[in-house]
C-alpha cells in the first residue's frame, strides 16, 4: 500500500463528522477555553518584561503564555486520538473516556511538547531547514505516545522510524493543514472577528475561541489519521490491528 495524500485529509475530516460533540466540544471546553483565556491574562500582562524577569506580573504572563496552552494543548491531543481511535472502530467515545485515556499520558507529552519546542525553535533558527525536516520527522510523535506508550525519547524515534522515506508527502500534507488554518483565520479576520486580542474585546474573543477550537480538533484528528496511514504502509499493519493499538 502506497501513502495516499486524500486519504489522510478525507479520514481528518470525516472523522470530526463523526463525533462532533466530543471532537468540537472537548476542544472547545480544552483547547478552546484555556488557549483564550490564555490570551485574555497574557494582553493584560503586556508589562510584565518592563517590570523584569520574575517579578509577579512575569510569571502570570508566563504561566498564561506558556504553562496554561501547553497543558491544554496535550490533553485536547491525547483526548482527541483516543476518539479518533474509537471512530475507527465505529464507536463514539464520550467525553469522559477520551479524558480518562489522555490523563496517564499528561506528564510524558508535555516533556515530549517541550522537546519538540525546542527542537523546532533550535532547527528553524540554523537557516530552517533543519527545523522543517524535523517537524516532518517528528510529525506523530505525540499519537506514537499515546498509542504506543513508548518513552519521551523513544516516541521521537519512533516518529522518524515512520516517517522515514515519506518526506515530502508528509511535508505536502503539513502545509495543506497550515493553509487550511490560515483560510479560516483569513475568513474571520475578514469578517471582522480576528481584532486584536490586547482589545479583550466580546468580538476578539470570541474569534480566537473559534480558531482554537477549530485548530485544536483538526489538528488532533489529523495527527491521528497520520499515523494510522504510516503504521499501515510502512508497516503493512492490518487496520484491526493499528485500531486495536490504541485501545
Amino acid at each position: 500500500m502506497e501513502f495516499n495524500f486524500g486519504r489522510v485529509i478525507g479520514r481528518t475530516f470525516s472523522t470530526l463528522g463523526t463525533n462532533p460533540v466530543v471532537f468540537f466540544g472537548m476542544s472547545f471546553l480544552v483547547a478552546g477555553l484555556g488557549g483564550t483565556f490564555s490570551a485574555v491574562i497574557n494582553a493584560q500582562a503586556t508589562g510584565a518584561f518592563a517590570e523584569g524577569i520574575f517579578s509577579p506580573l512575569w510569571i502570570v504572563g508566563f504561566i498564561a503564555a506558556f504553562i496554561v496552552p501547553l497543558i491544554a494543548g496535550v490533553l485536547t491531543n491525547a483526548a482527541l486520538i483516543f476518539a479518533a481511535a474509537e471512530s475507527y472502530k465505529g464507536r463514539k467515545a464520550s467525553f469522559g473516556e477520551s479524558l480518562s485515556k489522555a490523563l496517564p499520558h499528561l506528564f510524558p507529552l508535555i516533556a515530549i511538547s517541550i522537546l519538540y519546542t525546542l527542537g523546532l525553535m533550535l532547527g528553524f533558527l540554523l537557516l530552517i531547514i533543519p527545523g522543517i525536516f524535523l517537524l516532518v520527522i517528528w510529525s506523530v510523535t505525540i499519537p506514537v505516545r499515546v498509542a504506543e506508550g513508548t518513552g519521551v525519547t523513544e516516541s521521537f524515534g519512533r516518529s522518524r522510524e515512520l516517517a522515514k522515506g515519506l518526506f515530502w508527502p508528509i511535508f505536502g500534507l503539513l502545509i495543506v493543514y497550515f493553509i487550511g488554518s490560515s483560510v479560516v483565520g483569513d475568513a474571520l479576520a475578514a469578517s471582522g472577528f480576528m481584532v486584536s486580542i490586547q482589545s479583550l474585546g466580546a468580538v476578539a474573543i470570541i474569534g480566537t475561541l473559534i480558531v482554537n477550537t477549530f485548530t485544536g480538533a483538526v489538528a488532533a484528528s489529523g495527527s491521528a489519521s497520520l499515523y494510522y496511514e504510516l503504521r499501515t504502509v510502512k508497516e503493512g499493519t492490518p487496520t484491526d490491528e493499528v485500531v486495536e493499538i490504541f485501545a
